[in-house]
C-alpha cells in the first residue's frame, strides 16, 4: 500500500504524541554539543489505507467497496478511519527517528485530512450511483483543509456545433469566436 507523507508542525505533533517529547530530550542529552531547538526539527506524520488479510479475496474486496457506498457519511468515515495506520517521523539533523502509532491511534491531523479524502470520495461517488440521500449526509468540505474547490455537480458540456460556429465566423469574423470554441474546430478539423 502507498503511505503519504504530511509535513507538520513539532508542536502539534509533541501535542498529539507525547512520546515525541522524549526522543527530543533522550537525543539532546546524547547528541553532544547539540541542543536542537524546537523550530529546526521537522516532523512528519506518514498514513496508508491498509485492507485486513484475513479473508482478502477480490470477491471479498469489491463486496466490501460496494456495500461501504452505501453508508451515510459518518458510517462511513468510521470504516474509513478503521483502514488507517499511521506512523510519525521527526527528523533532527542528521537523525531520524519514526515510529508506526497503534492499530486506531490517528493524530488529529491525520483524521481530518481522511474525513476531506472520504468526502470527496463519497462525493464522486454519488456522482456515478446519483443517491441523493447519501450526498446529503456529506458535511460541506473543509477551506482550512481542502485548498482546491471540487466541485461535485456534474458537469454538462456545452453542445457546440461546427454550422453555428461557422455562421458565427460568416458574420462577426474568426476573432469573434471563444477560445472554447476555436479549441472545438480545431479538433474537429485534426478528426478529418
Amino acid at each position: 500500500m502507498s503511505m503519504y507523507a504530511v509535513e507538520v508542525n513539532i508542536e502539534n505533533v509533541i501535542e498529539e504524541c507525547s512520546f515525541v517529547k522524549d526522543w527530543i530530550d533522550v537525543l539532546n542529552t546524547y547528541i553532544k554539543g547539540s541542543i536542537f531547538p524546537i523550530s529546526k526539527i521537522e516532523a512528519f506524520y506518514e498514513y496508508g489505507y491498509f485492507v485486513p488479510a484475513k479473508n482478502n479475496t477480490p470477491e471479498n474486496f469489491l463486496m466490501s467497496q460496494v456495500h461501504n457506498q452505501t453508508l451515510k457519511y459518518d458510517e462511513r468515515l468510521k470504516i474509513e478511519l478503521a483502514k488507517v495506520r499511521v506512523s510519525v517521523t521527526i527528523k533532527m539533523g542528521q537523525t531520524i527517528l519514526t515510529h508506526r502509532l497503534k492499530k486506531g491511534v490517528i493524530p488529529k491531523t491525520i483524521e481530518d485530512i481522511i474525513a476531506e479524502i472520504t468526502k470527496v470520495r463519497m462525493g464522486l461517488e454519488c456522482d456515478q450511483h446519483g443517491d441523493e440521500s447519501i450526498r446529503e449526509s456529506i458535511p460541506p468540505l473543509s477551506p482550512d483543509i481542502v485548498v482546491h474547490f471540487v466541485d461535485w455537480a456534474p458537469k454538462e458540456e456545452p453542445e457546440l456545433e461546427i454550422d453555428d460556429i461557422l455562421d458565427k465566423i460568416s458574420k462577426s469574423g474568426f476573432d469573434s469566436l471563444t477560445e472554447e470554441e476555436k479549441e472545438f474546430l480545431d479538433k474537429k478539423s485534426k478528426d478529418i
